[in-house]
């Protein structure tokens, strides 16, 4: 890659991804909101930001001024990725309308290759009628596949190479997203003992930078829908008693009602990754944690 472009810029994946993409020597095209988030990339080499809403993503190509021939387009940009904006169905929906706005501009910048991000939930909505799932978190899930099988026909009409890039809860430094791990840590500092349901589904974390980086570097490709983890595969409550326990903190298992979802640890194989990426996991959970926390 030469030139790409992630939307999303400012967010705690699109920042590492974007830093990531510059040190490699890409020229990145950082898509933000307004001009607050712009500065955060004002003395970055190699990086020009963007500002452009996500509701003015059909004039993206105006905003990029007559710039053209970029090598690859991450979309990471999603309002309400979190917390209780995941119940938001409005924001949902709004979210699946500029992603597909986003995709009809990428023939005008003549931009080879498309790479947007879902969630590992995803595979739930297979199975949300029949399981009668009643979770409202599950709005952002459903609105998440929405987005991935919508790309897919639009993709094909529009003649992009696409790709569809899964993961799970991400963890590092500088994320207050809310997620999983990021609630424990928060917890933890406010003297608080984290709750959580029986945490019998199995869970997978990792540093997707990289896994993004070779998705975009990748000559060809075969297949088009991939997850992004590190290739572990154990119960979620199994990764939080091996954090409380690099903290030396306590936490409760089963204080919460479960939600009833079942997760598959097929869900988080990363065979595929691997194999057309050449991908090799760096971090276990408990080493990039310990890296995580030095300070």
């Amino acid at each position: 890659m030469n030139k790409a472009i992630v939307t999303g810029a400012n967010g705690f994946i699109g920042q590492n991804l974007v830093h990531c993409l510059a040190q490699k020597g890409v020229h990145v095209f950082a898509v933000v909101r307004d001009k607050d988030k712009a500065q955060n990339f004002a003395e970055a080499e190699n990086v020009t930001p963007i500002i452009c809403n996500m509701n003015e993503y059909s004039k993206l190509s105006e905003k990029l001024k007559c710039e053209e021939g970029f090598d690859c387009l991450f979309h990471l940009a999603w309002q309400g990725s979190a917390g209780k904006l995941r119940a938001d169905w409005k924001l949902q929906m709004e979210n699946v309308q500029f992603s597909m706005e986003l995709a009809e501009v990428i023939p005008k910048i003549s931009c080879k290759r498309f790479i947007a991000v879902g969630t590992v939930s995803e595979y739930i909505v297979d199975d949300i009628l029949n399981s009668g799932y009643s979770s409202e978190n599950m709005i952002y899930a459903l609105a998440k596949a929405y987005t991935h099988r919508l790309l897919e026909i639009v993709s094909k009409k529009i003649k992009i190479d696409y790709i569809w890039a899964k993961f799970s809860n991400v963890y590092g430094k500088g994320n207050t997203s809310g997620n999983l791990i990021s609630y424990t840590l928060n917890e933890f500092s406010a003297g608080h003992v984290p709750t959580f349901g029986p945490g019998e589904q199995p869970y997978n974390v990792d540093d997707i930078v990289s896994a993004l980086y070779l998705l975009g570097e990748i000559e060809h490709h075969n297949a088009n829908d991939f997850f992004l983890g590190n290739g572990e595969c154990r119960k979620l409550k199994d990764y939080l008693y091996s954090l409380a326990n690099i903290m030396d903190k306590e936490i409760e298992i089963g204080g919460r009602k479960d939600d009833g979802v079942i997760f598959n640890s097929e869900w988080f194989d990363i065979t595929t990754l691997q194999k057309e990426t050449g991908f090799i996991p760096k971090f276990t959970f408990e080493n990039g944690i310990a890296d995580m926390l030095k300070t």
